[in-house]
């Protein structure tokens, strides 16, 4: 009686689901901008600078502003907090005196700029302030020119908020900043993004 061979069983291995491959987005690049500045404050006092930064999503900024003043500030015993009306009765009753309006207008404020929507960004920052009402008070008696600030100057903590919108390589800003919280001003700012098209 001839033997029956069992037959062999071969296992196949099943080939592991692959999952399909989610698409990924790419990253937003680094961008550099760069915008000129102007602004007018409270006392209707003019100021210019520039802006620049970098940024993909959430980026970093530094802003300059002056009205180009930088003469006779800060001399040691030479200057005194008044205000308009003292200065006007002074005048009034010392009539070898005669004086100069002087503004000085200057801030340095750095922060963040993050995008909020489509080509809109968000600027927040804080820095260093100086908006003064100077007075150069000259002596005709004795020929002596002495430099006084107004009281309705503010100088110290300086800040900003604004919005930057990039359409392709042009940037449009509008910022509102402050000095000390006493003085305000608006600014607006025109410039160019460097790298590729958002």
């Amino acid at each position: 009686e001839s033997s029956k061979q069992e037959p062999k069983v071969v296992y196949v291995e099943k080939p592991a689901e692959q999952k399909p491959k989610t698409p990924t987005t790419p990253r937003k690049p680094w961008n550099t901008f760069v915008t000129l500045n102007f602004s007018n404050n409270t006392y209707n006092q003019a100021a210019f600078g520039f802006t620049v930064g970098t940024m993909r999503k959430v980026g970093v900024f530094l802003s300059m502003m002056t009205d180009f003043v930088f003469s006779d500030l800060g001399e040691e015993g030479k200057w005194d907090h008044i205000n308009s009306d003292d200065m006007q009765n002074f005048l009034n009753n010392n009539p070898t005196y005669t004086f100069r309006n002087k503004y000085v207008s200057m801030s340095v404020i750095g922060g963040v700029i993050f995008n909020i929507y489509g080509p809109i960004n968000m600027k927040i920052g804080a820095g260093y302030g100086n908006n003064s009402l100077w007075l150069n008070v000259y002596n005709t008696y004795n020929q002596r020119t002495d430099y006084w600030i107004s009281d309705c100057s503010a100088y110290g903590f300086g800040g900003l908020v604004g919005l930057q919108a990039h359409f392709g390589h042009f940037a449009v800003s509008l910022d509102g900043a402050t000095t000390n919280f006493n003085i305000f001003e608006g600014r607006i700012g025109l410039g160019y993004v460097f790298g590729k098209k958002q």
